[in-house]
């Protein structure tokens, strides 16, 4: 974000001391697919009433004629939604109808430990940590696995062979530490085999440990498996993201300017994109409403301006 926050207006506006610098080659859509056009137009809020109705070809309804044909292909990918309520209704559903087709589901807990004093390496009361995972270090309270889960990693593991955070992928099965079964249902695997979309070995994936402040500004230790459920994820996870195929949500629940440019923008072609519900008033620029921020837009022509008086 360019503006400075309110709450942070005695603070320096720390990008009018670097150096500015554009990316312009879009190399996420290529070549003349619709959907270039699109993100491009939607990114600055200029989105035409062709554009949306080549959206509305895109949605998962039976309405649509393209209906069937798009139910097949968008059945093994990553749904989207604006809200974490959203996502986590959703995630919970497949794992249920994992557990029914038999798979087994592991549940188990992170290991929370206090850092100093007292109390060093002493369990932590759940009421002492945050329920967000971003105040606990990015790793999740509790994870609910099965073979067949889709999962996102939350840790750069190797970045020169794309295991970074972000990454997803599917469990393949499971390490403990005793045998090949779980011992208690608080136990943890030593790893998680996952087969990420874009290798072609499974990999594991280890438990790793993060230090946060916890309530009462007391230094917790979290051990957990670094993955996150990811049948679905909210669009802000999906920043940086490039996928193949995913199911996105532009109804009302978009709730914040630019979501709907961050979500269509992560998918590469207008035929990797499935739609569930289109609000029109969510992408049309009107005089009550743009779906972009122009005060930012405005910030990154100020930025332009000066980069090339420079150069001159």
């Amino acid at each position: 974000m360019l503006i400075q926050l309110m709450y942070f207006s005695a603070e320096m506006d720390l990008w009018r001391i670097m150096k500015f610098y554009e990316l312009k080659a879009n190399f996420r859509q290529t070549g003349p697919d619709p959907l270039r056009t699109i993100c491009s137009k939607l990114r600055v809020g200029k989105l035409e009433l062709s554009d949306v109705e080549l959206l509305y070809k895109r949605l998962l309804q039976k309405s649509n004629p393209e209906y069937s044909k798009l139910t097949d292909n968008f059945k093994n990918c990553v749904w989207v939604f604006p809200k974490i309520r959203q996502v986590n209704t959703f995630n919970a559903e497949k794992t249920e109808e994992l557990r029914k087709s038999g798979v087994t589901i592991y549940k188990w807990r992170a290991k929370d430990t206090y850092v100093e004093g007292l109390h060093h390496d002493i369990e932590v009361p759940p009421n002492m940590v945050y329920k967000d995972e971003n105040k606990c270090g990015g790793l999740c309270t509790e994870l609910e696995l099965g073979i067949g889960s889709r999962v996102m990693l939350r840790r750069n593991k190797n970045v020169r062979h794309g295991l970074v955070n972000g990454a997803m992928g599917t469990v393949m099965g499971f390490e403990w530490a005793f045998g090949h079964q779980q011992i208690k249902d608080v136990s943890f695997p030593t790893a998680v085999i996952v087969k990420f979309d874009h290798r072609d070995e499974p990999v594991k994936i280890e438990a790793e440990s993060a230090t946060f402040l916890g309530k009462r500004q007391k230094q917790v230790t979290r051990r957990q498996i670094p993955l996150l459920v990811a049948f679905a994820v909210n669009i802000h996870k999906m920043q940086g993201d490039t996928v193949e195929k995913m199911v996105l949500d532009l109804s009302k629940n978009l709730f914040a300017k630019a979501m709907a440019y961050v979500g269509i923008s992560r998918v590469k072609s207008m035929d990797g994109l499935g739609i569930i519900a289109i609000d029109p008033t969510k992408l049309y620029t009107t005089n009550r409403y743009c779906p972009c921020d122009m005060d930012a837009l405005a910030e990154l022509d100020r930025l332009r301006g000066l980069t090339n008086a420079i150069s001159e």
